[in-house]
């Protein structure tokens, strides 16, 4: 009962709110956007958005939305969708750790390889972040 209830709150606030702040992720690369309610479904639980067109085009590979409310973050399952509409479930809590790390991690490509140089030493990076960056190294090359 506890849960349906901060649900309700939940989606009351976001109601009130209108415009969400929301990212979602292609290649692990955030992609931010905004969208906006326009109807919430109770039947069929089910939220339509306003589509943000910056969001759209990542929908193809993905099919999840996050967004953070009071320090939370959610997801939105994207159910359909078109260039004027989002239609998604209720959000739920994401309980994937990954999502709440403080960097971006990137993967390098084979066809834009990134090396690095390091004490004369040629690498190179298999993911890069704010952070710093990943590299694999041969064993007998890094001696």
């Amino acid at each position: 009962m506890g849960k349906t209830k901060s649900l309700w709150k939940l989606i009351g606030e976001l109601k009130n709110q209108k415009k969400l702040e929301v990212a979602v992720f292609y290649e692990e690369v955030p992609i931010k956007g905004v969208i906006e309610i326009s109807e919430v479904d109770d039947s069929l639980e089910q939220i339509i958005w306003k589509a943000d067109r910056r969001i759209t085009p990542v929908l193809k590979e993905t099919r999840h939305i996050y967004f953070k409310f009071n320090e939370e973050i959610y997801i939105l399952t994207v159910i359909a969708y078109n260039s004027r509409e989002i239609a998604t479930s209720f959000p739920v809590f994401a309980l994937d750790k990954k999502l709440n790390r403080a960097y971006v991690r990137v993967k390098t490509s084979e066809s834009h390889p990134v090396r690095v140089e390091i004490e004369g030493i040629d690498f190179f990076a298999e993911d890069i972040s704010e952070a710093g960056i990943g590299i694999i190294a041969d064993e007998k090359k890094s001696k």
